[in-house]
């Protein structure tokens, strides 16, 4: 019987016979019909549902880059309120140099048309000894690089990388947080992140935590879908996330040991037996592994010689930098992640933040960082735990009204990140800029300089003259290297030039056409500034001022000079007219 009625049902369909048809069916052909549809083409929801979440990513996506651009162009005007674009690099700190003339090198390495790459970097090096890549990984120079061979190699143009990564951290932690926990704790989250001092101040200098905590945070997310799907690509992205983590930073090494740690926390150990666990860890181990081992020998002798330089992280910074009230909160999400480990409904991005801060705490404990704030990756997890320990602690009174919770945790959170809006945070200048325009102006002697300074203004001065002399044809020679012995030992610190009258053979068998000193203390006798007076002070025929240069601030004037061969006829006491206004790189 059931035969008979499948025939006559295909005759009516084949002679047109509409009547016969079952309703639904006749609904979809003129379905089909309205939209056009191909005869034959596919009527599988899920395939029909593919353009319309194509059409919401795409969306999403361009919500989200679209709140990048905002937050960027916040950060830059941020940024020229605070003086960064008149700062020299090193203002804040010694390390910045390095940073900036290495990104320099690769730019002009790929101007270059890519010539050997070890005599090109050593020649670069003695022009501008300040380039660190191999003492550092090299993920952050490529990009920034890349950045500057798009862009002229102006101030604004550097800085404007560090205020896109901050970009990316603020909108990344406050998007993954209004998709998972709520829109208004997402929007506080993201407020929150933008007005600490911390990530205000890491947006004036050029360094390597902020695109270490955009890594970090990216992977954790990643590695969070991977728990709660279970798909090979959230594993893989994880793994090149991670891969690129270490080879911008050491610390980065953390996120090795997440996988293991999250399976082991959700009680997961079945994906131990599965290659979607392991994948991503052979991934990293190929991508990263060979130059953080290549490099370490480099690194360890950096460490023993006093070039690296770095400093045991004190826990107390976090909450300094956090506040109380957000600490606490903090807190009291890390707890309630832990309660919840065996629930196997529970979010595991909440975990795999904890997990995360946990282990980046470990690894800066055990490996000491350089750097004004190395724990800046652990901004972003904690203020994101902040809003679920929050929306926690609400739910212990309340099990509804969810959006009067979120209001009422992105009240607490504005409120307690509200006294970080009035603290200042500024980048002085140092008045060097100025001393490498008139170096770079001045072709009367050789374009040698000699730099006799404190670490962060042989760094500014070196980066102000790598940043201008895009033809790479002056050198930069720091004093405390060419003219005492640099090396660890009883004789560091030993004068190769003990007299004035040494001192000025040396500098003219070194070919040095010019001698930049930045104010300070006088020189004891038996230091290079001490013999370096002593020489201007016995021999003042030997050198002409180009001028005094005052810093912004009232600080002590940087004076630069040139080296007169010896048969020079003494020159007047009277300088031309100073000049100290330093303007930003062209």
């Amino acid at each position: 019987m059931r035969s008979h009625w499948r025939a006559a049902l295909a005759r009516a369909e084949m002679t047109g016979g509409g009547a016969n048809v079952p309703q639904n069916m006749a609904q979809g052909v003129a379905q089909n019909a309205a939209q056009g549809a191909r005869p034959g083409a596919s009527t599988d929801p899920a395939r029909d549902d593919r353009p319309r979440s194509l059409g919401t990513a795409a969306l999403h996506g361009l919500g989200f880059l679209i709140l990048v651009a905002l937050m960027t162009v916040l950060i830059v005007v941020q940024q020229r309120a605070s003086g960064a674009y008149m700062a020299e690099f090193s203002a804040k700190g010694p390390e910045e140099a390095g940073h900036v003339v290495t990104g320099l090198m690769i730019a002009d390495y790929l101007s270059a048309g890519l010539p050997a790459p070890l005599a090109f970097i050593a020649d670069y090096g003695l022009h501008y000894p300040r380039v660190v890549l191999g003492l550092q990984p090299p993920f952050y120079y490529v990009l920034e690089g890349l950045w500057l061979h798009q862009l002229a190699p102006s101030t604004p143009a550097v800085l404007l990388l560090p205020a896109l990564l901050a970009a990316l951290l603020v909108v990344s932690a406050g998007w993954a947080t209004a998709q998972r926990i709520g829109v208004l704790p997402g929007v506080a989250v993201g407020a929150v992140l933008m007005v600490l001092p911390a990530l205000r101040e890491a947006t004036l200098v050029v360094g390597l935590d902020l695109l270490l905590a955009v890594l970090m945070l990216r992977a954790a997310l990643a590695y969070a879908a991977f728990l709660d799907h279970e798909r090979l690509r959230d594993g893989l992205l994880f793994g090149l996330l991670a891969a690129a983590a270490i080879l911008t930073k050491v610390t980065g090494i953390a996120l090795v040991l997440l996988p293991f740690l999250a399976v082991v926390a959700t009680g997961r150990l079945r994906l131990l037996r599965r290659r979607a666990f392991w994948l991503p860890l052979v991934l990293i181990a190929v991508l990263a592994g060979p130059w953080t081992l290549g490099t370490l020998p480099m690194v360890r002798a950096a460490l023993a010689d006093g070039v690296l330089s770095p400093v045991a992280v004190a826990p107390l910074a976090i909450v300094g930098a956090l506040g109380f009230v957000l600490t606490a909160l903090a807190t009291a999400g890390a707890c309630f992640v832990a309660l919840d480990l065996r629930r196997e409904a529970a979010p595991r991005l909440p975990l795999v933040l904890l997990l995360l801060a946990v282990i980046f705490a470990g690894t800066l404990a055990l490996l000491p960082q350089e750097g004004e704030a190395p724990w800046l990756p652990l901004l972003a997890p904690l203020v994101m735990l902040a809003a679920v320990g929050g929306l926690r602690l609400i739910g212990l009174v309340t099990s509804g009204w969810r959006t009067l919770a979120g209001l009422a945790v992105a009240l607490v959170m504005l409120l307690a990140a509200f006294p970080a809006l009035l603290v200042p945070v500024t980048k002085p200048a140092l008045g060097l800029d100025a001393v490498a325009q008139t170096f770079l102006a001045d072709t009367s002697r050789p374009p040698a300089l000699l730099v006799v300074a404190d670490r962060d203004g042989e760094g500014a001065l070196i980066a102000a003259v790598a940043q201008r002399d895009r033809a790479r044809r002056s050198f930069v020679v720091p004093a405390r290297a060419a003219l005492a012995v640099p090396q660890p030992g009883p004789a560091q610190g030993a004068l190769l030039y003990p007299t004035p009258e040494d001192l000025l053979v040396g500098l003219d068998g070194m070919g040095v056409g010019y001698l930049a000193i930045t104010g300070g203390a006088p020189g004891a006798d038996g230091s290079v500034r001490g013999v370096v007076e002593a020489a201007l002070a016995v021999h003042p025929e030997r050198f002409r001022l180009l001028g005094r240069f005052s810093r912004p601030d009232g600080g002590d004037a940087a004076r630069l000079f040139a080296i007169l061969e010896s048969s020079a006829p003494a020159q007047p006491e009277t300088p031309p007219a100073p000049s100290s206004v330093a303007t930003p790189a062209p």
